[in-house]
């Protein structure tokens, strides 16, 4: 017998058709004598509806942070994280710990 609490985890997987077969008729037995979780999967399933009946999200710009490349891999040693974290070098040699 499938318990309640994994029939509500599995509603979800349930309405997307995301379970297997066995599973699936776990579930459906559960459902069949489970007044609660049929009328939450309906919800599942009306939310389902609404959820792809809304517009794509506008696109958003890519904060310039994420688009500039390193100067160098991180694999080329310690960098200014490290630095600022107390256990690293600056990453430029002319300048050291606590001053220009």
């Amino acid at each position: 017998m499938l318990s309640h609490a994994t029939a509500r985890d599995w509603l979800f997987p349930y309405a997307d058709g995301m379970l297997a077969a066995d599973e699936r008729r776990r579930i459906d037995g559960h459902i069949a004598q489970c007044t609660a979780c049929a009328a939450e999967l309906r919800e599942v399933r009306e939310l389902n509806l609404l959820l792809v009946t809304l517009p794509p999200a506008p696109a958003t710009p890519v904060a310039p942070f994420w688009t500039r490349s390193p100067s160098r891999p991180m694999t080329q040693g310690p960098g200014y994280g490290s630095f600022l974290l107390g256990y690293g070098p600056h990453p430029d040699p002319s300048r050291k710990r606590g001053g220009n």
